[in-house]
Parts: C-alpha cells; sequence; structure tokens
C-alpha cells in the first residue's frame, strides 16, 4: 500500500476561549484564538480511503444537542453543514463508502464525533485512549468523550504504547493495521490518556499530525521567554502536563533537527491548515 494523495479538511471552525497569546515580555495581546478542526482525507493505492481524525458530524449540524454543553461554551462552533468530513469528501467527488479506516489521534468530540457518518469503517485508537473514553472514571472523562457512540461503534482496533519501533528518535511506534508502515501512530502522551501524534509516509516525504499536543505552530520554537502560546483550555484538557511538556519538547526537537524531512501540524492551527492547503 502506498499513500497518493493528501487531502486537508477543515471539519469545522471555531473561536476558542481562554486562550491566550504572549509576546517576549510575557504580556496578553490576544484572549481568544480563531481555531480549525484540521483532519486528513488519505487516498491509497489499494486500501481505499482513509480519514485521520473525524471531526463533528452532520448529526452535531443538524442537532448541536448531541455534543456536550462544555464544547458549546468553549468552542461555539457555527455548524456549518460543508465543514464535515461527510461534506467534505463529497465536495472532492468521492465516495465516502470507500472509507475503510478512520485513525484518531485522540477521541474528544471535535477528533472523532464525525465517526457517526462512517459506522462500517474500522477505527484505530490507542488502547489507553479508548479505555478512558468508555469508562474513564474522571469528570473530564465523562465530559470530553462521546461515551455512547464511541461504545457503539462495532470495528475498533486499538494498540498498546508498550514495546513498539522507532522513528526520529520517537519510540514505541505503532504502524496501523492494514496500511502497511504509511500510517503509524506517534506518542505524542499528555492532553489525554491515550493522545498520539499520525504520521504519514508520502511520494514528497513525512506529514506528522500532531493532534493537540500543541495549538500554535510558535509553540515548536520555544524561547527564553517560554511558548509563544499557552491556554486555560488546555491546562483544563490535559490529563498528564508533564508529558505533555515532554511531547512538545519532542516535537520541537523533530521540528528543529528534521523540518525538512517531516511536516509537523496540529489540530487546530489556522495559519498551519491554510498554508497546507496553498501548498498541496
Amino acid at each position: 500500500m502506498s499513500v497518493t494523495e493528501v487531502h486537508h479538511l477543515n471539519c469545522t471552525t471555531f473561536r476558542l476561549r481562554f486562550a491566550r497569546t504572549f509576546d517576549g515580555q510575557r504580556k496578553v495581546f490576544d484572549s481568544q484564538l480563531n481555531c480549525v478542526t484540521h483532519c486528513l482525507l488519505l487516498e491509497t493505492s489499494d486500501a481505499g480511503l482513509v480519514l485521520v481524525d473525524s471531526g463533528f458530524s452532520s448529526l452535531d449540524v443538524q442537532d448541536p444537542r448531541r455534543v456536550s454543553p462544555i464544547f458549546h461554551f468553549v468552542f461555539r462552533p457555527p455548524w456549518k453543514p460543508e465543514e464535515t468530513a461527510l461534506a467534505g469528501v463529497h465536495a472532492l467527488g468521492l465516495n465516502p463508502k470507500d472509507i475503510r479506516h478512520i485513525v484518531f489521534t485522540h477521541l474528544d468530540y471535535d477528533h472523532a464525533n464525525g465517526l457517526a457518518d462512517f459506522p462500517w469503517t474500522t477505527a484505530h485508537a490507542y488502547d489507553l485512549e479508548l479505555q478512558a473514553a468508555r469508562s474513564g472514571p474522571t469528570l473530564r472523562d465523562r465530559l470530553r468523550y462521546n461515551r455512547t457512540q464511541l461504545r457503539m461503534h462495532e470495528c475498533w482496533e486499538s494498540y498498546s504504547g508498550e514495546g513498539g519501533d522507532r522513528w526520529y528518535g520517537f519510540q514505541g511506534i505503532r504502524p496501523i493495521k492494514g496500511l502497511d508502515n504509511d500510517v503509524a501512530f506517534i506518542p505524542l502522551l499528555g492532553h489525554s490518556a491515550g493522545h498520539s501524534g499520525v504520521a504519514v509516509r508520502t511520494a514528497q516525504g513525512w506529514l506528522l499530525h500532531a493532534g493537540d499536543a500543541y495549538m500554535q505552530v510558535a509553540e515548536l520554537q520555544p524561547t527564553p521567554e517560554g511558548p509563544a502560546h499557552t491556554g486555560l483550555f488546555q491546562t483544563i484538557m490535559r490529563n498528564d502536563g508533564k508529558a505533555l511538556q515532554g511531547s512538545l519538547a519532542r516535537l520541537s526537537e523533530l521540528h528543529r533537527d528534521h523540518g525538512n524531512e517531516v511536516q509537523i501540524f496540529c489540530s487546530h492551527d489556522e495559519t498551519e491548515f491554510d498554508l497546507l492547503l496553498r501548498h498541496k
């Protein structure tokens, strides 16, 4: 199998509350962020279509009550029908039934609710993430995941974080079953219990979808004053602050040492999304 085409989809635009951007003197100059929900649609040589994350669903657009009230409060999405993975596939002239796999960086509402539009697919996630999403005991677990939907989906492949391969200094790499070594989980723990990046090998080099390991690209270029962006949202939602800092440090090293070989991007930075869309 090989990845023959990569499409960048925005599966919901929103403004993130509780986000603060700082200048070099640590002064706030913006209290909100314009965000996208960056998903990938991969065309492959012999494994059909593959989604990396799925955003919100067409059912959410029709009935936003399906989404946790905390997401309404924090995100305030406009619920545009054209900003769903399902609509994006149709807009490209492709058949949604050809999507065979959805690979999730993590299972928060804004990343996994689109699964409802593709019930026939095989869904892939780290086992720790799937366990937390289905039955995690904390209030944060109950608020961040659509448990009913995730439990109802019939076909899951889960992956252990133990052992695994190496990739640019990262350990515990897990190739996605059915996709050879061209799509793989890269452990980026901290934001959620089993958060990961998803690496995609293309003819032009590697892409790394870093999920919510960071929120703005400036965070990959730390300064003595600290990262350019910080947010109360990340503080509230993170599962393990120390692990999240470690993941960001590893991403910063990868960006510094191998930025010409690996294109890194996160889920919600609209600048990154627009740049990749223009240079596709």
